[in-house]
């Protein structure tokens, strides 16, 4: 079986698998009298052999400020979860979180280190999980400049493209709230839905973006958007339905956003 190509932005790539009989003695014209049922095609997914990321960020909400702004001397602690895309199990996976200052060309203001020692992956047996939650060495806000945060996990020979996880933050002291958007990102309320979700996601200058939905096999779903949209923070929603106004069959769905170079992937399940 081959495996997958890092030539796309979702962790897998799609194959079609064609099985052919070729079958001469049959009857008495040596023949094969019905040819019709020879070919059997199957569609299969395949993973990348090794392939690790980071899908999620959270930390404890800003203080109760108007602007939503972190005081000076507020502590931040970041918990990741990375995900295991490929079809091997994980050793001694370095995964690392970084806070980068947007208002002085990315300049690195802080960064921790964390080790995974195992992480299995989706196809072995239960109770091994391929996802994990990695908690983050406490972060103390020392400036009143806006910050990022990059998380970013730290293996060979895997593909780059769902490596990494990137928020913006406010910063820690401010006169005036900032208008717009640091940088673009792509937030979905709540994994697990029913019926349909609201997709956010903002922009720090006028550019075109595209929301689009898969199904897990990287088969395209739907379009949400794809227009040109100025600074600022947008929202879109989905119904639950196809490109064809179908409604989907419950399972994993993925949320994908590209604008000006920026790509990300949100994991969604529906349930029925």
């Amino acid at each position: 079986m081959p495996e997958g190509l890092c030539d796309k932005e979702e962790p897998f790539v799609s194959y079609e698998l064609i099985g052919l009989v070729r079958l001469g003695e049959v009857g008495p014209d040596l023949s094969d009298h019905c040819p019709y049922n020879d070919t059997v095609r199957r569609n299969v997914t395949c993973l990348f052999s090794h392939d690790v990321g980071v899908i999620d960020m959270v930390w404890p909400e800003p203080p109760d400020h108007p602007d939503g702004t972190y005081d000076e001397g507020s502590e931040i602690t970041v918990t990741a979860t990375v995900e295991n895309f490929g079809f091997n199990s994980e050793y001694d996976v370095e995964v690392r979180l970084e806070i980068r200052d947007l208002d002085d060309n990315n300049v690195e203001l802080w960064h921790a280190l964390k080790n995974i020692k195992f992480l299995d992956w989706r196809g072995n047996s239960a109770g091994n999980p391929y996802t994990i939650d990695v908690c983050f060495p406490t972060y103390v806000v020392l400036t009143d400049r806006r910050f990022y945060m990059l998380c970013c996990t730290e293996l060979e020979d895997d593909c780059p493209d769902d490596d990494c996880e990137v928020r913006s933050c406010p910063p820690g002291i401010v006169e005036e709230a900032e208008a717009f958007p640091g940088c673009f990102t792509l937030e979905i309320p709540g994994s697990t839905i029913s019926a349909g979700c609201h997709v956010k996601f903002a922009v720090p200058h006028s550019s075109l973006v595209r929301v689009e939905i898969f199904d897990v096999n990287g088969r395209w779903v739907c379009s949400l958007e794809n227009n040109i949209f100025e600074p600022g923070r947008h929202s879109c929603s989905w119904n639950g339905r196809d490109g064809a106004g179908r409604k989907v069959a419950a399972g994993i769905y993925l949320v994908r956003m590209e604008a000006d170079g920026f790509k990300a992937v949100r994991k969604l399940v529906i349930i029925n």
